[in-house]
């Protein structure tokens, strides 16, 4: 299946979800599932057991409460990791994909392959300044991509377009780092023929050869004359051309495919492919020895470098970053030779860290920090080292969120490191283990006697308390936005929250939301937990992996930001999409864990999603309360609950404004008592003394947050948890996968982020409370969204069909509800960008 074609079992999974859902009848029988625990014919009940008291004591260690912030020369990040500051840090917009210096000079020109508004930057790496910048905005007909190409005198600047198909052309003043533009190149009429993705130049710095990664081919370009030289196909257009590097012959290009675990030699003039080199899944940067003899490819998905012989055409090595059996989760993304090619430098995105390595050997000699998540790295002639990083340092605090998105708030950098030893390089290797798994000291249990604590240590076997896992999906808010004024019954703040930040009124929450505020007054809730996504794109993978993937995280950019990508591919396609690890789903499936999917169709290839559930996969048009009921029916009736059950809930998410659907607050009022009911059913059956729910946001986009902006609500339910408690140890999806491994028995983590994660030892209690919860009935009526208003006119013109393909819907919310005007003064510049934007719509 090729990336211009869509992706048909979404498409036929989104078709049936638009349509009404049957009765429990539909199909001839409710079947219980295999390996179900079957209960007595009715499964409803208040007979609980008489809690028995063990004597566990958590203990929370020093750092594990920290939140987002300045840490001591570092920074703690929203995954509870943390980085150190190397170098000087220039922030840049976007997220930033590629750094090449310009030949003979001290620049250094940066690409975007940001969701919203994308930026060239030229950097002075000398002084550490913007000295340039070439603005795209967020619009399909602009944007830009991972390649750069710079000719030998660096008198011309070349940059990949992605999805427009250009090639943007600038001169270049190499006295003053000052762009000119000139004419594009224009490589594809459709976005399906074509997609820019690496380019370089071949030694006559006049003919470039550009990737055109959805139409399957290489394009040589004569830029003198601005005509084509010669096209050549790639095989099989499903592939994915990525990246490529031409030896100093000019004989032989090198591609990796991004979808094919493979690098193509292909021979320019003769317009042929030569060899399919296999190398490791989801081969991304390439780079090239200053002899020729040499390419690397970076192996993002296998965590590992492939050494190809130029001459033989063959990988030689394979080099892994952690080992061949380790966990998966360091993301190397691209590399670089040194100017002697004596060393090799490599981005491990996953890991907050650049590799270095002896290219006599490949054995490695330390590792550099970086800022949040880098990407690309370049090494100067002078021995700097300049590393570029896709999110820096997060997006911090959102106090406007009627003017600033999640989106707007992103940003990466580029650290300009002056000189590197190998004393450094072997200090800061263990300083970069210590900011990884700085979260798996985060608690510690003992246990008198005989007790047991709910949630085992590794290797401990499964627990002796809790059977039954459920995770609940809601959508797209953050801390704040549900529990900013979050106070306990006599009137006193609950948790870390910012009263002027809710994203529903102080006057109406608590006849919106009840049941989400009673359950966290009542039960574990969590004010330091993040959620490690910006959109639902890569959101529904954090839920169903518990990490992402540098594929996920390069190519949601434009999934959403411009709709290059007809329909998501990030979990859904059997290759590219999918880690090589495989999802929670099929983990659990493979361990013989029995498991129920209640209405998530990404990473679902080995776990369908029930046939039977309401509205079967994500669809809002069927009401929540409608779900909540059929799983209350099949949990007391048909008394049937997996070890691991997975629900998703989705209309939190609202249609916005869109005339004739249910107002945003009756639509959250529908996701609440959907909440509540799944806690009354829960803990009124039989299976409650052996239960335990998490209810979390897919990710936290609507809404802002006084920490940050990945903050998210967290609700823990469970005899088993300690009742009205606020824990502030710092957590993420990430840990409540390691939790559930722990629970469930399972001998491994799936990948380096459970591995890294902490347990959430500290909501948990030896002693259980087996009183049930009572659903609070909804409050707030049921209401439909009028015809009138510019709210309503932009609400038409979104696809609802799929999660977040409403850019601004946040903002939406927050002026829809809380009132257009916000509570701070506004300043000229923003009156200034909102006319601006506004002329630019019409």
């Amino acid at each position: 299946m090729n990336a211009r074609a869509g992706f048909l079992l979404l498409g036929v999974l989104v078709a049936c979800g638009d349509t009404s859902p049957g009765s429990d009848g539909a199909i001839d029988a409710e079947a219980e599932d295999a390996g179900e625990d079957a209960g007595p014919p009715a499964c409803r009940t208040d007979d609980h057991p008489t809690p028995v008291s063990a004597d566990c004591t958590v203990t929370i260690n020093a750092g594990a409460e920290l939140p987002v912030g300045d840490d001591e020369g570092g920074y703690i990040l929203p995954d509870a990791r943390r980085v150190t500051r190397v170098g000087a840090q220039i922030e840049l917009p976007g997220f930033p994909m590629t750094v090449r210096p310009v030949p003979g000079t001290r620049f250094a020109i940066v690409s975007d392959g940001g969701v919203d508004d994308e930026v060239l930057s030229v950097i002075d790496v000398d002084t550490q300044t913007v000295v340039d910048q070439r603005l795209f905005r967020e619009r399909p007909s602009e944007a830009t991509f991972l390649g750069v190409a710079i000719p030998s005198d660096g008198s011309r600047v070349y940059v990949a377009g992605g999805g427009t198909n250009l090639v943007w052309v600038y001169d270049f003043d190499t006295a003053t780092g000052q762009l000119t533009d000139r004419e594009p190149i224009v490589l594809a009429d459709l976005v399906a023929d074509g997609y820019v993705s690496g380019i370089r130049l071949l030694s006559d710095d006049t003919t470039l050869v550009a990737n055109l990664m959805f139409g399957a081919q290489i394009v040589l370009w004569d830029t003198e004359t601005n005509a084509e030289r010669a096209r050549i196909p790639i095989p099989d257009e499903s592939n994915l051309p990525y990246d490529l590097v031409i030896t100093p012959d000019d004989a032989t290009a090198f591609v990796s495919l991004w979808d094919a675990s493979a690098v193509l030699a292909i021979d320019l003039e003769g317009g042929v492919v030569l060899d399919t080199i296999p190398v490791g899944k989801n081969p991304e940067g390439l780079a090239i020895s200053p002899d020729g003899s040499t390419v690397v490819a970076a192996d993002s998905d296998s965590d590992s470098l492939s050494v190809i012989d130029t001459g033989l055409r063959e990988r030689t090595d394979q080099v892994f970053i952690a080992g061949e059996s380790a966990l998966r989760g360091s993301s190397p993304a691209a590399g670089r030779f040194a100017i002697d090619g004596s060393r090799f430098f490599v981005v491990n995105a996953g890991d907050n860290a650049i590799d270095v390595f002896d290219t006599s050997d490949w054995s490695r000699l330390g590792r550099i920090p970086t800022m949040w998540y880098p990407t690309d790295v370049a090494v100067l002639g002078d021995g700097r080292v300049l590393v570029l990083a896709g999110k820096h340092e997060g997006t911090g605090a959102n106090d406007r969120p009627a003017e600033n998105s999640i989106l707007d708030l992103l940003g990466g950098s580029l650290s300009v490191i002056e000189e590197i030893t190998d004393a450094d390089l072997l200090r800061w290797d263990t300083e970069i283990a210590a900011n990884n798994d700085r979260a798996t000291r985060f608690t510690s249990v003992s246990c008198e006697g005989d007790a047991a604590f709910p949630i085992p240590r590794r290797g401990g076997g499964a627990s002796e308390q809790i059977r039954h896992v459920i995770l609940v999906v809601r959508e797209n808010k953050t801390y704040d936005a549900y529990f900013g004024d979050l106070t306990d019954d006599e009137g006193n703040p609950y948790g870390n929250g910012d009263p002027n930040l809710t994203l529903i009124p102080r006057s109406e929450i608590e006849d919106v939301i009840p049941n989400t505020r009673r359950i966290a007054r009542d039960f574990a809730m969590g004010d330091n937990y993040y959620s490690l996504a910006e959109q639902s794109v890569q959101g529904h993978i954090w839920t169903t992996w518990g990490r992402s993937t540098d594929f996920v995280e390069r190519s949601w950019l434009s999934t959403w930001g411009r709709g290059y990508w007809s329909i998501s591919p990030q979990g859904v396609r059997d290759t590219v999409g999918y880690p090589e690890e495989g999802s929670a789903f099929d983990y659990f499936e493979e361990q013989g864990v029995s498991l129920t999917n209640y209405g998530e169709i990404v990473s679902s290839r080995n776990v369908a999603p029930h046939p039977r559930y309401p509205g079967l996969v994500y669809n809002m048009g069927v009401a929540d309360e409608e779900r909540a009921r059929w799983l209350e029916r099949r949990w007391q009736e048909s008394c049937q609950l997996t070890s691991f059950t997975y629900v998703l809930l989705p209309n939190d998410h609202t249609f916005g404004l869109a005339p004739g659907r249910p107002t945003p607050r009756s639509m959250m009022a529908d996701n609440d008592y959907a909440v509540g009911i799944i806690a009354d059913a829960i803990s009124h059956s039989t299976f409650w003394p052996e239960t335990v729910v998490f209810f979390i946001e897919d990710d936290p986009q609507n809404g802002g947050d006084h920490v940050d902006n990945h903050r998210a609500p967290l609700l823990v339910l469970s005899p088993w948890v300690k009742r009205g408690y606020v824990s502030s140890v710092h957590y993420n999806e990430a840990s409540i996968f390691r939790t559930i491994q722990l629970i469930l028995g399972l001998p491994e983590p799936l990948n380096q982020s459970w591995a890294n994660a902490s347990p959430m030892d500290d909501l948990f209690s030896a002693t259980p409370d087996y009183t049930p919860y009572e659903a609070i009935e909804r409050r707030w009526p049921e209401e439909i969204n009028g015809e009138e208003g510019r709210m309503a006119a932009e609400s038409l013109e979104w696809d609802w069909s799929k999660p977040d393909e409403q850019p601004g819907l946040g903002r939406m919310l927050w002026r829809h509800l809380r009132g257009s005007e916000p509570p701070w003064p506004v300043s000229r510049d923003e009156i200034l960008e909102q006319l601006e934007e506004a002329w630019e719509d019409d």
